[in-house]
């Protein structure tokens, strides 16, 4: 007679559940912005932040707190200035808060010597009602901006490149998908509403290489001409 078998051990398996990896989050991107306009919010895509500036309210006495030798009887042009320009072109020049020229880098008048010369000849702007404003990187490059556009209450700024178009702005876009549209930009100057048109356009090198955005920047540039005109 057979001995019983003994009872097989069941052994249950259960499913472990893996913890879930949690990936944290980026860190949120500071605008340089914020740098120098104690806690404001950053703009985002499609939204107008007012961004508060304490700039200087006698504009010769800031340019001179950059450099000693800049102020407003020494910007090229000036004496042709009356109250109130059209246009501010601003960046075909770069310069680094490092490295600054003696001379103030502003001028009232075109140049026969680069392509932006010949494009405000061609738009029928008069010496003074327009002005050529360089880049100055660093962190005041956007407040550097500002404080020219208080002075020289234009109708419109003409960012040049999308570098100078993603300062004024204040966030990054394609140029190519905002280029010859009008934008208005708001900031507080020293607790004051100051509200400014923005146009972007290529940047003169550029077209100097590729000839063919040259008809398409003619048009943008048309687009400001009308725009002066109607106001």
């Amino acid at each position: 007679m057979k001995s019983p078998e003994a009872p097989q051990k069941v052994v249950a398996k259960v499913a472990v559940e893996k913890p879930k990896q949690v990936t944290p989050e980026p860190p949120a991107q500071v605008s340089k912005l914020s740098e120098y306009a104690s806690k404001e919010p950053v703009a985002k895509e499609g939204q107008q932040v007012s961004v508060n500036f304490e700039v200087a309210k006698d504009y010769n006495a800031y340019l001179k707190s950059f450099c000693p030798t800049w102020s407003v009887d020494s910007i090229v042009g000036i004496d042709s200035f009356n109250e109130r320009i059209d246009v501010l072109f601003l960046g075909l020049d770069e310069f680094s808060e490092n490295d600054l020229p003696e001379s103030t880098p502003l001028s009232l008048i075109e140049s026969d010597q680069d392509l932006l010369g010949k494009m405000i000849k061609a738009m029928n702007l008069d010496q003074g009602r327009f002005l050529r404003l360089p880049l100055l990187s660093g962190d005041k490059e956007l407040e550097f901006t500002v404080a020219a556009i208080q002075y020289f209450k234009p109708k419109v700024v003409v960012p040049l490149g999308a570098h100078s178009t993603n300062i004024m702005l204040e966030k990054r876009v394609k140029l190519s998908n905002v280029h010859g549209q009008f934008e208005k930009k708001a900031y507080l100057v020293n607790g004051e509403d100051m509200i400014v048109e923005v146009a972007p356009l290529f940047h003169p090198q550029l077209l100097e290489i590729n000839q063919s955005m040259k008809r398409t920047a003619w048009i943008d540039m048309q687009k400001v001409m009308n725009f002066v005109g109607n106001n």
